[in-house]
């Protein structure tokens, strides 16, 4: 559709060249009908083939040869009739044909009533021409993504991804918990991805910064396959995070401060061996699955399992208006070869404009070992993007490692400043205050500074 098209039926009046009187003439001789005050009413949600807004359209169109817009008896709604109208009214100044008087009276008198309808059309295609744009932008995106990308015999669209993280502490007061005041590389990461068909896929993540002295500690993260093949699902097979916590299965590369919170340090189960299934419905997405329980890059020992799931709803997904709200849970129940374990989450996670807050809750039965000992914790954000580039954060986080002693609890105060130098280059600047309540350890003042490159 032309772009003038929908501007003439915005400004047909004008282009029309319709007395300023046509109004009150029209209005005047359809009350006089018995059609007349229900025609001009806006409760109407249909226009039948009696309605004279319906006869008027199809008339000028038959008499001028405008095309079989109305090949059947059916109803027009209103939303109907605003298409019909704008259609027609751009096929008129096309032509350049000349109405009667008459006909310009009604044609006003339709434009008037359908405004609220041409106007919300007229939004709808700008919207549409915007997001065409934006999708040509991507599509170049891709074209010029996909350049890097290469082939090979095992496999197609394969890349190589990643990013490594540089960080600096100073400790104002030291104390708990304990930072030696120096440079490091706390994370880094390598993902070479690809697919083995149409529908499977492959990844597999190496941190080369690791330590390498235990399991946990090993090169090996994520390896796994994943296909998609039902609708609306990703079914992964491999050693994956499992998805227990919001905070806890999310990349180092991708968290919000320096440091994980304390509930996701000490809480979070990492990755396992096993198989889970992704679904993803928009306003509804969830992760349910089985694994080994015995952790990362650990064979089993024993033939129990352990089952973890998530689900998330998403109220605002077809209100963007109202910001990004997603309210969820999570659920753990599992063995290892020393004690069982339960686990339950609940969160939330609301963005508007730049305005943006996260709200998490852990608990935690057979920690460290002990099915006796239950950790807790929780953790609340706030965030606010000051510009593009800069975001200024804060973060009140609490955890209690065993709730049968009153006096362990540790209390984290966080404010932090990100600045994006560039989309892949981030640079971050936490000062963190510890409160910790057992006697025998002191609190700690400190300030990081991180510097992040992906790639």
């Amino acid at each position: 559709m032309k772009k003038n098209l929908l501007a003439a039926a915005v400004m047909v009046g004008l282009c029309l060249n319709l007395p300023a009187h046509a109004q009150k003439v029209a209005l005047d001789d359809l009350q006089s009908r018995p059609v007349g005050k229900a025609a001009v009413s806006r409760q109407t949600s249909a226009i039948d083939k009696e309605h004279w807004a319906y006869k008027t359209l199809q008339n000028i169109s038959q008499k001028y040869g405008l095309g079989r817009i109305f090949e059947s008896n059916a109803p027009l709604t209103r939303n109907e009739a605003a298409i019909v109208f704008v259609n027609l009214v751009g096929q008129v100044e096309d032509r350049n044909i000349k109405l009667t008087e008459a006909e310009k009276a009604k044609i006003e008198v339709i434009q008037q009533e359908l405004s609220q309808e041409i106007q919300q059309l007229s939004g709808r295609i700008s919207h549409l021409e915007s997001g065409m744009t934006a999708l040509e932008g991507r599509v170049t995106t891709v074209e010029e993504s996909n350049k890097k990308l290469w082939g090979g015999a095992f496999g197609e669209d394969l890349k190589l991804t990643g990013g490594v993280q540089a960080v600096y502490y100073g400790n104002i007061e030291k104390g708990f918990p304990q930072s030696a005041s120096n440079f490091s590389l706390p994370y880094s990461e390598l993902a070479f991805s690809g697919k083995i068909t149409d529908r499977i896929k492959f990844m597999a993540v190496a941190v080369p910064t690791r330590n390498f002295d235990s399991g946990a500690n090993g090169l090996l993260d994520d390896l796994y396959i994943s296909t998609d093949i039902i609708p609306h699902h990703e079914l992964q097979l491999g050693q994956i995070w499992l998805p227990f916590g919001m905070e806890a299965p999310m990349k180092a590369l991708d968290i919000d401060f320096i440091e994980y919170s304390q509930i996701s340090r000490n809480l979070g189960r990492g990755v396992d061996t096993g198989s889970h299934i992704i679904g993803d419905w928009g306003f509804l997405n969830y992760t349910a699955g089985v694994y080994n329980g015995e952790g990362q890059n650990t064979t089993d020992t024993n033939r129990t399992m352990t089952y973890a799931a998530q689900v998330n709803l998403k109220p605002f997904y077809k209100l963007p208006k109202l910001g990004d709200l997603t309210i969820g849970g999570s659920n753990l129940s599992g063995n290892n070869a020393t004690n069982n374990y339960d686990g339950i989450g609940a969160h939330l996670a609301y963005k508007l404009g730049k305005f943006g807050t996260k709200f998490e809750y852990l608990n935690f039965d057979g920690l460290n070992g002990s099915a006796k000992q239950t950790g807790s914790g929780l953790y609340a954000d706030l965030m606010y993007q000051l510009t593009d580039k800069l975001t200024l954060l804060t973060r009140f986080d609490q955890f209690d490692p065993d709730r049968t002693v009153g006096t362990d609890k540790s209390y984290e105060y966080v404010a932090g400043i990100n600045y994006a130098l560039r989309d892949n280059i981030l640079l971050m600047l936490n000062y963190t205050y510890t409160d910790r309540k057992l006697e025998t350890e002191k609190d700690s003042n400190k300030i990081g500074i991180l510097t992040q490159v992906l790639f």
